[in-house]
């Protein structure tokens, strides 16, 4: 307890330099002949976007302050040229990032949440910016005129990107383990409609001020009102999808053949599993529903003429196969679960090829979550068992996995025995 309160005070202090920092940086770099009203005004603008709840069907998301960042560079006048330089562009940003700071911390916000939300950003949008000014100050104002914004754009948001992607992995992941970064920069792209109707509406809107002035304000938000919303959709849909997925998940254990929990654990342990195993966001999706599904068949059990006939593993995998393939779009998931009770390999035969890595996955967790919780096993002794059944039963690649994420959670070492 005492280093985690230890860990927590740093990472107040460490968070607790950002603002100020970046009140460092605007009074370093501001000069008096600088337009106040323009910088103050773009670092509230930005203040408010950054507020934005961006709707994300990954497991990271993009700030509304995109949408101010992707514009600043292109707003110009049209006797004077641009508005912002590369100079008072940091400035209005760093104001932007200790204005959210103060208002994330006065609300409450986790400071752990505060301080990776900062790096995150501070890095993306400054390689934004970056790129731009190197991109802008590359290509002479006679190169391309009609396509020079276009390259600008595309440069510099491919960039903010990428900082997003790579900053994400690492603040997450650390520097070791390629599986998870690169789930989660796979995870990341899967936002990219999200990213890029962000930044185009910033750039609409700094291109179009030079022409028509304040009106490119509705111009460029109405577009994006209506991303946001079919955004909000399809991210409410699928948290419908997941919910309902759990329900159904609990009518094995509500009908007393499973222990109570038992299907959500299986499914969080698969899932971490999947992700260190460096698959991709869809297979981690197929291998999480798979995992709250795969003794869906045991509900069979309930009728009189199944249990005089008897029935084996193969049966209850066959069953739930079949209840799940009803729904078309969960057809792999049936696949898997139709699968997860086959051995990693046979008598003479080196490996089961054909037997899909998401089942070896849910066969290991779904051993383990059993071994612990219904026949009160230790982690460590729960470990040994499938090392044991490792011959066989389980993947020894898969089982070094789940060993290697329980040690990096600290459950192994919890349940060795003090001398």
């Amino acid at each position: 307890m005492g280093e985690w309160r230890s860990i927590a005070r740093w990472v107040w202090a460490l968070s607790a330099l950002i603002p100020v920092g970046m009140v460092g940086v605007v009074v370093a770099l501001l000069r008096p002949g600088d337009d106040l009203a323009w910088v103050g005004g773009v670092a509230l603008a930005f203040t408010l976007a950054a507020m934005l709840v961006v709707p994300s069907a990954g497991r990271t998301s993009f700030s509304g302050g995109y949408l101010v960042v992707s514009a600043i560079p292109f707003i110009s006048e049209p006797d004077t040229g641009p508005i912002f330089s590369p100079r008072e562009m940091v400035v209005a940003l760093a104001a932007g990032l200790a204005l959210t700071w103060i208002i994330r911390a006065a609300r409450g916000d986790e400071q752990s949440s505060v301080l990776t939300g900062f790096l995150k950003r501070a890095s993306s949008y400054g390689a934004f910016l970056a790129a731009f000014a190197l991109v802008s100050g590359a290509l002479p104002a006679t190169f391309l005129p009609n396509w020079r914004d276009a390259m600008l754009f595309t440069t510099s948001a491919a960039a903010g990107f990428v900082g997003e992607m790579v900053t994400s992995a690492v603040l997450r992941y650390g520097l070791s383990g390629l599986g998870p970064r690169l789930y989660l920069a796979l995870d990341t792209a899967r936002d990219l409609n999200v990213y890029v109707s962000l930044v185009a509406s910033g750039a609409l809107f700094g291109i179009a001020f030079g022409a028509i002035g304040w009106w490119a304000l509705p111009l460029a938000a109405l577009p994006y009102g209506f991303a946001h919303g079919a955004f909000r959709r399809y991210v409410d849909a699928r948290r419908t999808y997941t919910q309902m997925m759990r329900s159904l998940a609990r009518i094995p254990e509500v009908a007393g053949h499973t222990d109570p929990g038992h299907a959500g654990r299986t499914a969080e342990l698969a899932v971490a599993l999947a992700v260190e195993l460096g698959l991709r966001p869809r297979d981690v999706d197929t291998v999480e529903y798979a995992a709250l599904l795969h003794d869906i068949g045991r509900i069979s059990l309930n009728e009189p003429s199944v249990l005089r006939m008897g029935f084996t593993d193969g049966d209850i995998a066959k069953w739930g196969s079949e209840i799940i393939g009803e729904t078309s779009y969960l057809r792999e998931v049936g696949d898997v679960v139709l699968r997860q009770h086959e051995p990693h390999r046979s008598p003479g035969v080196e490996s089961n090829i054909d037997v899909p890595v998401a089942a070896k996955i849910v066969k290991v967790c779904s051993a383990f979550d059993e071994s612990t919780s219904e026949l009160g096993f230790s982690p460590l002794e729960a470990m040994e068992k499938l090392h044991r059944g490792s011959v066989y039963d389980y993947d020894p690649d898969i089982v070094a996995t789940l060993r290697h994420v329980l040690d990096r959670r600290g459950a192994l070492a919890r349940a060795v025995p003090s001398s």
